[in-house]
């Protein structure tokens, strides 16, 4: 029964690297080759935890309020080569799989920055600096306890 459990763990956590290993964010890929993104796995982890969480959860679209907000037009690039693309017109169906990286977006050390996005109605809210690295290290501190709990539920059965 022990070799069971044991083979059964070493199986879950074998395979949980093979497929962390493949696992990458898609829209990552406009911007990054999957060798970069490799290298970058093995070099720098800190940069790409941030950059999966800032291109799935860090930034996200609110009706423009009626009262006065400060905000720059959210104007659309070719992620590699930073060049403002021809094609500036902003849907819904943008807003719905929203790529930031395929957009001039900056963000600021300690404050919140607002991006019109084209004719939508819509403002893009983008956390500080600050805000934007803490979002990072707590979703890597969640997907670490998830799995955790997983392991843990394995060694109980």
């Amino acid at each position: 029964m022990k070799t069971t459990k044991i083979i059964f763990l070493l199986a879950f956590i074998f395979g949980s690297f093979i497929c962390n290993a493949q696992e990458v964010n898609q829209k990552l890929l406009v911007k990054f080759d999957a060798n970069e993104l490799k290298e970058m796995k093995k070099t720098n982890v800190e940069n790409l935890n941030f950059l999966e969480y800032y291109v799935s959860e860090a930034l996200y679209f609110v009706p423009v309020p009626d009262k006065h907000v400060n905000y720059k037009e959210l104007v659309r690039i070719n992620p590699k080569t930073k060049a403002v693309s021809e094609n500036q017109t902003i849907t819904q169906a943008d807003i719905d799989d929203f790529n930031p990286l395929e957009y001039d977006i900056s963000y600021e050390p300690d404050r919140y920055t607002y991006y019109l996005a084209g004719n939508t109605g819509m403002l893009l809210v983008v956390p500080s600096q600050r805000d934007l690295k803490l979002g990072s290290d707590n979703r890597v501190k969640s997907l670490k306890l998830q799995q955790t709990q997983q392991l843990d539920k394995i060694n109980k059965k």
